[in-house]
């Protein structure tokens, strides 16, 4: 066993079945090498409750094995404080986009669950503005692809012309 080093990952051969190079330096810091040749550096650590946990950092050739080292060192910190860092990356995940959150917005509004004025479900004309609004301000934000599904979510939805997504 000794440090991770580019040298050593190139030189790892595949086996029948993946295994594991471990760093000397840098406990907790591996590699696993594939029986396709695929390479992927992982960090090893306990979280507050000492439960074992086991998180990818990226694959071989996408960074360098002294990239994902800094990255090892910087995800066994955040442990150290106290935080769980594969599973604050299951709940980035899990998080909702703008799009779904515009999404729910706009179907709670023409449900008339969105109260205007005086406590009053939103009138067909200001409702009409909003919907407008939300896709002119997330179309400035996100990408062609938001705006490709968006443009699709109107157009399918009878509500205006359209003509905010293009």
């Amino acid at each position: 066993m000794s440090k991770l080093t580019k040298s050593i990952v190139d030189a790892a051969t595949p086996h029948e079945k993946q295994f594991t190079i471990w760093c000397s330096e840098l406990k907790g810091f591996g590699i696993f090498v594939q029986p396709s040749g695929s390479r992927t550096y992982f960090v090893d650590y306990r979280n507050r409750e000492g439960v074992r946990k086991r998180m990818t950092i990226s694959r071989h050739g996408k960074i360098t094995a002294e990239e994902a080292r800094k990255l090892a060192i910087a995800t066994l910190g955040e442990t150290v404080k106290g935080r769980d860092p594969a599973e604050e990356r299951i709940q980035k995940r899990k998080a909702l986009t703008v799009k779904e959150l515009c999404d729910r917005y706009l179907a709670a509004a023409e449900k008339g669950l969105v109260l205007g004025k005086g406590d009053r479900p939103k009138k067909a004309r200001p409702f009409l503005f909003t919907q407008n609004s939300v896709n002119a301000s997330a179309r400035a934000s996100m990408s062609a692809g938001f705006r490709a599904s968006r443009g699709w979510w109107i157009s399918q939805s009878g509500w205006g012309s359209g003509r905010a997504c293009h």
